[in-house]
């Protein structure tokens, strides 16, 4: 039987786990979700006064202009773009 040159498939599967358990070591070391969505809130709320977007001329916060609530009166709904 001739030999074939090339990666077997036992190579290829062990490449991978050695990829996966690398993916793996790094998520184990992330931030957790909580604590990163917390930190993202935070300097969003401390920037909001720096956003010409969401205060208007004069320095006052205003609802964004460019949102409506989708619903019927009363009804939060969804935020559409317009």
């Amino acid at each position: 039987m001739a030999e074939v040159g090339g990666i077997t498939e036992l190579q290829m599967l062990q490449a991978e786990v050695t990829g996966l358990k690398k993916e793996l070591t790094g998520v184990e070391a992330a931030e957790p979700t909580s604590v990163a969505a917390a930190r993202a809130v935070s300097a969003i709320k401390a920037a909001e006064g720096k956003d010409g977007f969401l205060v208007k001329e004069g320095g006052t916060t205003t609802q964004n202009q460019f949102h409506t609530a989708a619903g019927p009166a009363g009804d939060d709904g969804c935020c559409t773009v317009l």
